[in-house]
């Protein structure tokens, strides 16, 4: 079993995660339409806590290879819709992981539309996907490490009216919750 090197997030969760010699990150997603995925990387780009934030549409384009993920520090994954090539998707990521590569698992990656290949079967997930819900709005609660560095500046989260988010909160056996 792999050693759980994931931040997870239920719905976008930004890391802030202290400077690195590339502050390149990427959202790949299955989104449809693709504006939901240009609007994510804009929000992501306009914190201007990264150099440069880059998107690739899963839905539509081919997996990118392990050699393309390695040039991002950190990965935000989503997923709307099945990835069109998902085994390879899920292989690359797991071997991105192995290498040192942070990923941030979010909606639906973490619920009903779960990421595949050998980031599924070796289970490289910090919260087991399973079913999803919508609504009421949910917002922070109880921190449970407030000096972790995913948590560094955050005061607030608010996942709007839908708040989607699993049906359950499943930890993986060596995942560390800090956060509700």
């Amino acid at each position: 079993m792999p050693y759980v090197r994931l931040a997870t997030a239920a719905l976008f969760l930004i890391i802030t995660v202290g400077a690195t010699a590339q502050n390149k990150v990427a959202v790949m997603a299955a989104a449809s339409p693709a504006p939901w995925l240009e609007d994510v990387r804009a929000k992501l780009e306009a914190t201007g806590m990264f150099d440069e934030v880059d998107s690739y549409n899963l839905y539509t384009q081919m997996s990118p290879t392990l050699a393309q993920m390695q040039e991002y520090c950190s990965i935000l994954v989503f997923t709307d819709y099945a990835i069109l090539d998902g085994v390879t998707f899920g292989n690359n990521l797991a071997d991105y992981v192995d290498g040192g590569g942070g990923v941030v698992a979010a909606t639906f990656a973490t619920a009903s539309v779960p990421i595949s290949g050998r980031f599924a079967t070796d289970n490289y997930y910090g919260l087991q996907p399973n079913t999803h819900i919508t609504g009421p709005t949910e917002t922070l609660g109880t921190i449970h490490n407030s000096c972790h560095p995913v948590l560094h500046d955050v005061m607030t989260f608010n996942g709007g009216i839908s708040s989607y988010r699993q049906t359950t909160d499943s930890l993986h056996p060596q995942a560390v919750r800090i956060a509700d």
